[in-house]
């Protein structure tokens, strides 16, 4: 998995930089100990979620990547929301991630009877959205997309769990982490992000091939 996460990031900060695009230096940690481990559930106050901590344990305490495109990039019509695109994972600051969910929940979307509310509840945060939308996984270990202001990706399935998310987001580079730059790649709110559909083969077709 290690090695799968360290080629597709390589792969593709090639082609944001042969493109004119900009992008940070990736940082990929070791796996976190089980100390660290130990410490951050005793803040979060209860297990961190089962497949998120087993990927801590094995592969990666942090991962991090940022690009952006050229502004003056041209994308086919259904892609030309994104603009920019990266994963900002850290087993160490979940706690705070989570925090930030549960404070949302508890100050605007408190009501578990409402339909729009009740996606916010029984959710760990794991990575904030810079537009104060949160992606976090449920009680099954899925990722779900929390949208805070009626964002048409709330409570859309990216991934059946972690280490999936990375599977099927880091093969497209992580287009978002907004909603509306990855949901050209999802069916529907259930399907995941698809990295073979019809729009993904459109997307890496146009950052490959262009000059």
């Amino acid at each position: 998995m290690r090695r799968f996460i360290e080629s597709q990031i390589e792969m593709f900060a090639e082609r944001i930089n042969a493109i004119g695009g900009q992008w940070e230096i990736p940082v990929i940690e070791e796996p976190a100990s089980e100390v660290e481990l130990a410490d951050i559930e005793r803040q979060l106050q209860q297990p961190i979620p089962a497949n998120l901590r087993e990927f801590a344990a094995t592969v990666s305490r942090q991962i991090y990547f940022d690009w952006s495109l050229p502004e003056s990039f041209d994308l086919p019509e259904s892609l030309d929301e994104i603009f920019s695109g990266g994963i900002d994972y850290d087993i160490k600051r979940l706690p705070d991630h989570e925090q930030t969910r549960a404070e949302w929940q508890k100050e605007c979307f408190p009501n578990p009877e409402d339909s729009y509310d009740v996606v916010w509840h029984n959710k760990i945060g794991f990575h904030q959205v810079p537009n104060g939308d949160c992606l976090a996984l449920d009680s099954e270990g899925q990722i779900i997309y929390l949208s805070h202001d009626d964002g048409e990706g709330h409570g859309y399935t990216m991934a059946s769990s972690f280490p999936d998310l990375l599977k099927r987001w880091l093969s497209l580079g992580c287009p978002g982490p907004e909603d509306w730059q990855w949901l050209p790649f999802v069916s529907d709110s259930i399907s995941g992000i698809d990295p073979e559909c019809e729009a993904a083969q459109a997307w890496i077709t146009a950052i490959t091939n262009k000059p």
